[in-house]
């Protein structure tokens, strides 16, 4: 029989492990499923849980990692958008419009780019309105274009022609003579 503590325990196992560095690493599919039999065992399992594990056992998933989907995922996000115009969204810099030149990890840069300073979507209230329907020019403030700019992104999305036109029509922001 086990015992209070050591049920907590096992319960209480995380199902992923973090390295020296801070990555944080989930446990495969089969370190999963056994962890959930484990539970089973000791009846801790719920119905729903069972069906699951059935569902998933069924569905022969396999617990070694894929090589070939793992090179194609990688491969095929270096080139994403590049060429296109978009929207980018940055922790510190702000919002950002321009053409995606090149791209590694966050790291981005666009050319002909306009920061949005204050903008007014044309509709939505977020950036995927700005990047769908475009924005309002009276109440924005949208600065002069400049070559290229080297961005952290934290979300990059493709604009609509609509957008483009609204943002790059745009008038660029002067300050007021005298202030």
């Amino acid at each position: 029989m086990i015992g209070r503590k050591e049920r907590y325990e096992m319960i209480n196992r995380p199902f992923t492990s973090i390295d020296e560095r801070g990555t944080v690493h989930c446990k495969s599919v089969q370190d999963i499923l056994d962890r959930l039999a484990s539970y089973e065992e000791i009846g801790y399992l719920p119905y729903e849980l069972k069906a699951l594990i059935d569902t998933i056992k069924g569905a022969r998933y396999s617990t070694e990692p894929s090589e070939t989907a793992t090179a194609s995922r990688v491969t095929d996000m270096g080139g994403y958008m590049i060429g296109q115009k978009v929207i980018v969204r940055t922790y510190s810099a702000g919002v950002h419009f321009g053409t995606l030149e090149n791209r590694a990890g966050r790291e981005v840069i666009l050319s002909n780019a306009r920061r949005l300073w204050k903008w007014h979507a044309a509709d939505g209230v977020c950036t995927h309105g700005v990047a769908r329907y475009g924005i309002i020019g009276k109440g924005s403030i949208i600065c002069a274009p400049v070559t290229s700019v080297w961005l952290e992104a934290i979300e990059i999305i493709p604009c609509t022609e609509v957008a483009v036109h609204s943002i790059e029509e745009a008038e660029y922001a002067h300050q007021a003579k005298g202030d």
